[in-house]
């Protein structure tokens, strides 16, 4: 009978009592882990960081993956204190994981810029590159990390469907807006009381 490893312990609100998160050191913080939950149940919570009350279910961890589930497996175990979100940045910041821009699948790149391995398709253009303009373009994927983690701090942009997308996390805030066409969206990241249509707001 296979052993799970169960770090801490989770209890669910009820109408009387909120969520209790027990957590227990492991690896390098204090966390709820339960494997068991991981491995046989996707909406059972299965993990809480460190550093937020913010509770993962093994669903959790496919969505932020992009729905794969070997990647998800391999984000639960190796958290140890960290947020799983903040995990997945870094894979496409240190240019591990890529999105491919024909088929949107998730793959890993392997800090090369190879082409995709479901459909074949190459890499339209580098991403995690700061231009001389302190902008960075980033993936579509990475873009909705920033947005809902605010981490990291900077001017991104990501191209998805012939739109360009522009946040402005200089400040931990993420304002974000859409453009037609990348000089209005660097014109709006570099002026950001400019409107998206390029007047002043």
């Amino acid at each position: 009978m296979k052993e799970y490893l169960k770090i801490g312990s989770y209890t669910p609100a009820t109408d009387e009592a909120p969520e209790v998160i027990e957590r227990e050191y492991y690896g390098q913080g204090d966390i709820f882990k339960d494997e068991e939950a991981f491995c046989n149940h996707y909406d059972k919570p299965c993990y809480a960081p460190e550093l937020t009350d913010a509770v993962y279910t093994k669903q959790d961890f496919i969505d932020l993956c992009g729905g794969r589930e070997d990647f998800a497996e391999i984000c639960f175990d190796i958290v140890d204190w960290q947020s799983p979100d903040t995990w997945v940045l870094e894979q496409y910041t240190n240019g591990e994981w890529g999105d491919c821009p024909t088929c949107n699948y998730v793959y890993n790149r392997h800090s090369d810029p190879r082409p995709c391995e479901k459909c074949g398709g190459p890499l339209e253009y580098e991403y995690g590159l700061t231009a001389r303009d302190g902008i960075t373009k980033v993936e579509p994927r990475m873009l909705r990390i920033i947005i809902d983690t605010r981490q990291p701090l900077g001017l991104f942009y990501a191209l998805a469907d012939g739109e360009y997308t522009a946040v402005d996390n200089h400040d931990g805030h993420a304002w974000t807006e859409a453009f037609p066409n990348l000089r209005r969206c660097k014109r709006w990241l570099l002026n950001q009381h400019l409107t998206a249509g390029g007047d002043e707001a």
